[in-house]
């Protein structure tokens, strides 16, 4: 039985743009297979979407920030959909800002991260584009609160996430080569 496979991605053209302008990412592939007993619905926004961009903000203390969803208790970093003629840099200032309420410049793309999400009826092949902020401005505030919970910076991962966001987090903060405290409870 072969399984229908729905890859968000965005031209070849554009990501040899981001490329060039931040340098060579870390290209990572993942699987997630938490989901794998859901249906991805036929209507679903990824359907009209590129990918999602992410927001690594991190202030001088090597400090960074997660999001938390109104109605879960697993923390991620500010990301989201980024749509159809929509740039992935505009797509991604748009997210972050929404869930941050901070206004950031993009300093560096430091991986673009792959990954299969296995669902019932599908696989949803998801881009991520994780860009690292040194630069941001605004007091962070959650704009839209039936969306995001809460919002914070961290030192080290909060240990009590789902097993998914406590492997993408320790991932991707690997890919920025930000160093956690190895006293610190391992996710």
């Amino acid at each position: 039985m072969d399984v229908k496979i729905i890859e968000c991605k965005p031209s070849d053209v554009e990501i040899a743009v981001l490329k060039k302008k931040y340098g060579e990412p870390i290209i990572r592939k993942m699987d997630r297979n938490d989901v794998n007993k859901v249906h991805l619905p036929d209507n679903t926004d990824y359907l009209n979407c590129i990918g999602e961009g992410v927001g690594i903000i991190l202030n001088d203390k090597n400090q960074f920030v997660l999001v938390k969803k109104a109605r879960k208790e697993s923390w991620y970093f500010p990301s989201g959909r980024i749509m159809n003629g929509e740039s992935i840099e505009a797509g991604t200032i748009r997210e972050v800002h929404e869930e941050t309420g901070l206004n950031i410049q993009l300093k560096s793309l430091s991986s673009i991260q792959i990954i299969d999400i296995h669902f019932a009826n599908c696989i949803l092949r998801l881009w991520h584009f994780n860009f690292i902020i040194k630069e941001y401005s605004g007091t962070m505030n959650i704009p839209d609160k039936s969306e995001i919970g809460d919002c914070r910076f961290f030192l080290e991962p909060p240990v009590a996430n789902d097993e998914y966001d406590k492997h993408w987090i320790r991932t991707t903060l690997e890919d920025t080569s930000i160093k956690l405290n190895p006293e610190a409870p391992r996710l």
